[in-house]
Parts: structure tokens; sequence; C-alpha cells
């Protein structure tokens, strides 16, 4: 079955943009470029369009456009964007989204259907980005800011030893710099290595008195089990009422998660609150998951914010409201944003082939995940799972075998094996794909002192499908699907997970006869 939960708990892990993009989202507070990054900017974008106006050919105008959206001064190659998308002008098509972009203009109807050109993501788009900040740094190769951005584009696109390359340079180049202390900690992050994203952020020298980088201190080091060096420091400031509440909004929610882990409530809540008075994206994606996964009553009626903008909120709030087709818009924007993040894709193809039975576009996700984050066993298990319902067993059978089960969480091995005996019953094996759902079963129960309300859903996900096969092979299925309805009823008891409704409409519609399968 496809795995829906990429983490046992969300994290106030901060965001990794560009350093355009988090400037101007005011996550930088005061702070402006040094003097060298501005000029070497400049130089360069000037040199592209003294080469543009010179030659007025569709090659230098594409390296205008390029460098322009790298730099985040669009304004200034709109003739040059306007040139490529001229009827009479042999551009491909991805330069005329990179045009079209440029000049802040909808993507075509046939670039929005073109895996090839899938926007800020294809590899042609991301190549000709890392060639624009590879230039610039051989200009000026002591700007610790480019190589940041030219790590984030290597993580896009899944080069982790290159991306660890640029970032150590950064960080040698300028190790007390909050932009590039958060983005190293998103690095090793999402490489999957807390303790290092920890312990540079514990050794930056400014940690102690600057909240942003306190907010990531205290989330690494829960993330790494460990304790949060600054905990005093953080509360301190936190007690500050002369701070800008918007600067200290990400260092509430981090504690706030924290206090809800250890029990407390109260307090918890309190801090909740106090995140979301001038909240950022980050913060107010943290109260609406602990809001709907944790139950938490949090008021989030006044949160004053731009819906258009906070995509991981979003999915959340369309995922309990059944509103499929808005949760994966909301997963694809939200991947945009954060390309090398898991949750998008995990979640996303979650809700295309569960919800929506949309295995096509499922293991488009998946895929594309994992050219990411390539030993994600979740992605793993959903691409596999989305090969099995296209039919092709080969595939699903290849990517499964290939996955070491022994040192993973009882979690990933309750999706595995539902997904090993759904493989199986598709191919006719039944008694072993019967032992596989029963081993499923066992393994959610395991995690139940963990997540009772996500182990519940996972152990009624697999009674279900387990039906669901019994059936499509003929059968009999009465005891299977009696023990399914007691475990959707028994879920709901802990979960108000909507996904419940879904599977009880694919429970009722296969016993309706619907679901069986002509021998």
């Amino acid at each position: 079955m496809a795995g829906f939960s990429p983490n046992k708990d969300r994290k106030v892990v901060p965001r990794w943009r560009t350093f355009d993009k988090t400037l101007k989202l005011g996550e930088l507070g005061s702070y402006s470029p040094p003097r060298s990054h501005k000029k070497v900017a400049s130089d360069f974008l000037s040199s592209k369009i003294i080469d543009w106006q010179k030659y007025r050919t569709k090659v230098y105008a594409a390296e205008l456009v390029g460098a322009a959206i790298v730099l985040g001064r669009e304004s200034e190659c709109e003739e040059a964007a306007r040139f490529l998308l001229q009827d009479d002008i042999s551009s491909s098509l991805w330069v005329r989204e990179l045009a079209r972009r440029a000049l802040r203009l909808q993507p075509t109807d046939q670039s929005s259907n073109s895996p090839e050109v899938h926007q800020e993501l294809s590899e042609e788009f991301l190549g000709s980005q890392i060639r624009s900040l590879r230039q610039l740094v051989r200009i000026e190769p002591r700007d610790a800011i480019l190589w940041v951005d030219l790590s984030r584009l290597y993580a896009t696109l899944g080069l982790r030893d290159r991306a660890e390359r640029c970032m150590t340079i950064a960080l040698q180049l300028a190790s007390n710099n909050r932009f590039i202390t958060r983005s190293a900690s998103c690095l090793w992050v999402s490489l999957g290595d807390p303790g290092k994203a920890r312990d540079i952020v514990a050794r930056t020298a400014i940690t102690r008195y600057d909240p942003w980088l306190l907010a990531v201190e205290v989330t690494l080091s829960d993330l790494a089990e460990r304790n949060p060096r600054f905990i005093k420091s953080a509360r301190k400031i936190l007690s500050n009422e002369d701070i800008d509440p918007r600067h200290i909004s990400e260092l509430a929610s981090a504690l706030a998660t924290l206090e809800l882990g250890a029990g407390s409530v109260k307090t918890s809540k309190r801090l909740f609150k106090k995140s979301l008075e001038k909240p950022t994206e980050n913060s107010i994606a943290q109260a609406v998951w602990i809001s709907k996964r944790r139950h938490l009553p949090l008021d989030l009626t006044n949160i004053s914010f731009d819906r258009q903008k906070t995509f991981e909120a979003n999915y959340w709030i369309s995922y309990y409201k059944k509103d499929w087709e808005k949760a994966v818009k909301a997963c694809k924007l939200w991947r945009d944003d954060q390309p090398f993040s898991e949750g998008p894709y995990i979640f996303g193809s979650y809700v295309l082939m569960t919800a929506l039975d949309d295995y096509k576009q499922g293991k488009k996700l998946a895929k594309e995940g994992l050219k990411i984050n390539k030993a994600d066993l979740a992605l793993q298990n959903n691409l596999a799972f989305a090969h099995i319902n296209n039919e092709d067993y080969e595939k699903a059978n290849e990517i499964l075998s290939k996955i070491n089960d022994k040192n993973i969480s009882d979690q990933d091995r309750a999706f595995l094996k539902a997904t090993q005996g759904l493989l199986a019953f598709r191919k006719n094996d039944i008694e072993t794909g019967r032992k596989l759902y029963l081993d499923a079963r066992n393994e959610a129960q395991k995690w139940k002192d963990v997540d009772h309300a996500s182990a519940s859903v996972a152990y009624a996900s697999a009674c279900v499908l387990h039906t669901i096969e019994e059936i499509r092979s003929n059968q009999e299925y009465e005891s299977t699907l009696s023990e399914a309805k007691n475990a959707l009823s028994q879920a709901r008891k802990s979960s108000n997970d909507p996904m419940l409704e879904v599977l009880e409409q694919k429970l009722d519609k296969a016993t309706q006869g619907d679901g069986r399968k002509n021998k």
C-alpha cells in the first residue's frame, strides 16, 4: 500500500530558498548582502545585457534571461524574453517557458503536460541556472552566498557530493551568517544527518543571540535526540516584548513542538499562539499540521497570511477537507518550493494513488522524488505500488527485491509488507499474499504506542486492501471483511483522517462486485 508519512513527527526545520527569495520574505532581518555580492551580480548581468544588445540572437537572449532569473532581476531581461517568444524564433520549448516565467506569464498548456519542461525542476532549467552561478563563482570565488545557491541547485538534482562540497566552501567563507547556517542545516537534514546539521548551528558564534538560529538549534537537537544547548537563551529571547513577533515566530513554534512532545499541552498551546502572531509560512504549516495530525486545538481562524504561498499548510487544509485535487496541486507547489524535501512527493503520490486511483501521476511524482532522495524507502514503496497497479509486476518486483528491510522502522515495514502482499496476490500467490498482509498488520500494531492514530489508519488500510485482493482473486473473504470493518471502526476512534472514508468506499465497491476479477 502507498505510504503516507515520511516522519513520525513534523519539525520546524527551516525552509531553504534562494538568497533572493529569503531576503524578500524578511527572514534575514536587517541583513543585506556584502558589496562584493552586489557588485559581482550587477557586473555579471550587465555583461549579459551588453552581449544581448550587441548580437541579438536567441543564444544570447536565453543567457540573459537565465541569468536574470537566477539573480531575481527579471525586469532587466524583458526585451530578450519577448524576443524568445516571437513566432519566427525557433527556441526550444523549455527556453520559451523560461521567457514566459521571466515575463510572469502563465505556462502554456503544452508545457504543463510535458514532463520534459516541468516548471523549475527540469534538468535543462536547473542546468542553465547552474551554468550561470558557476560563471559567477569563477568571477568571485569568495562569495559564500553564490556557493549556497549553487549547492541548492545541485541538491535539487540529487547530486549529493557536489551539494555538500559547495556548502562546505560556503561555511568556510562565512560560518557566522544566518542565511548560510540555516541553509547548511537544511542540506544535511535532507541528506539524513540531523546530528551534523545541529553541530553546524550549535558551533556558529551568533546562534546564542539570533532567534532564527536558536529555532533551528532547538529543532535539530530534537531531531538528533539531544538536549538543546541554548534553551535558556531561547526562552529569554521569547520573553523580550521588544522583538518583532515575526523574528521569534519559528523559535516559538520550535519550542511549542518540544513542549508538546514532553506532554506540556498548556505551555505548548501558549507558545503556538505566540508563533502565530506574525507567522512565517513554516510556522503556519507547523500549526496546521499539529492541529490536524496531533489533534491539538489551535485557533487558526484569525491568522493573517497569504494562502497563495503557504503550500504545505494548504495541503493539510485541503487534505482534511477531502479536496483531493487541491491537495495534489498544493503538494506540487510545495515540491517546487522545497524540491529536496521528501514530504510533497510522499504525500502527493499517496493522495494520487489512494484517493484518486491515479497510478500514472502517482508513479511520476514518486519517481521525481527518488531522483532527489534516491534511498527514500517510502518513495521506493510508493513507486512499486504504482507499478503493481499499472500491472508492471516485473518493475515492482525489481524495486522491492532491492530493499533491505532489516534496519527500517516498524512503520516503513508495515507499508512495505502490504505492498509485497499486493504483488503476491496479483501474481496469484494467494498464500504468500495473505501472510504478507498479516505481517503488515502486525508491524502497524508495533508502532501504535508511538503514533496511535497513524498506526490505526495503516492497520485499517492493510485490512481493507487485503480484503479487496481476496475479492479480486475470487476467494472467500467474509472473515477478512469483518476484520476490515472492525479496523475501520477502531481507527475512527483515534483518528479523524478522511482517508478512512475513502477506504470504506473502496471496500463497499469491492463487496458489491465491482472489484471482482473474472477468471
